[in-house]
């Protein structure tokens, strides 16, 4: 049996080239045009992944992926986000909200979609979900107190809220050709982390706090 695709997007010249390379692929595929009608096609079959737009009239993806986090039936669907550029805040928003994985168009084939189809699809399903990353930090290291003063950060790294240390977060970004994650700091208590995010035990000798490549 076919695997079926839903390509939720709102321009048809690109939904049309995504469905016909799909099509060449042995894909089933339905197109819906807005996140509205993408809700209306799950009432009718419930696809294997879903291919969501981010930016889109009537109802856009981030609407879409918490109607899909909050229905039972349709949470457990794979989902990759679609963005134009491929900002930061919309990487995170949306991994953050439901989302499997992510492309971005303006430098994404025909091709390089269906590759990533059968790459979501070919994971078990507990692994469908990009991983984030928790690193602790010493808060009395050299380079600690100097990320501190260069920017202005709280003292120690502490919660303003709870007064708990902080953690550096580091989340895939997928808007580089190379692996490339964006980080923050978050409270683990305040901001509990996704039910399959591993935490990290600190390297040695590595700078804390900075956006990094690897």
């Amino acid at each position: 049996m076919k695997a079926k695709v839903l390509l939720v997007e709102d321009d048809l010249d690109v939904s049309r080239m995504y469905q016909y390379k799909l099509a060449e692929s042995e894909f089933s595929t339905t197109i819906a045009m807005n996140g509205q009608a993408c809700l209306e096609a799950l009432e009718l079959d419930v696809p294997d992944v879903i291919l969501l737009d981010l930016k889109m009239p009537v109802m856009n993806g981030f609407q879409v992926l918490r109607r899909l986090q909050a229905e039972p039936r349709w949470r457990q669907i794979p989902v990759v986000a679609c963005s134009s550029r491929g900002e930061n805040s919309d990487i995170e928003q949306a991994l953050e909200l439901g989302a499997t994985d992510f492309l971005v168009k303006y430098r994404t084939r025909p091709e390089d979609v269906v590759a990533k189809v059968r790459q979501v699809l070919a994971r078990p399903m507990e692994k469908r979900v990009v991983s984030r990353y928790r690193v602790p930090v010493d808060p009395y290291s050299d380079e600690t107190s100097r990320l501190l003063s260069d920017f202005g950060l709280p003292y120690r790294l502490q919660c303003a809220t709870c007064g708990r240390a902080l953690v550096f977060e580091m989340v895939p970004d997928f808007s580089h050709e190379e692996p490339w994650f964006s980080g923050r700091f978050v409270c683990p208590h305040c901001v509990p982390p996704p039910a399959t995010a591993p935490t990290l035990a600190q390297p040695k000798g590595e700078p804390h706090g900075q956006r990094a490549a690897h």
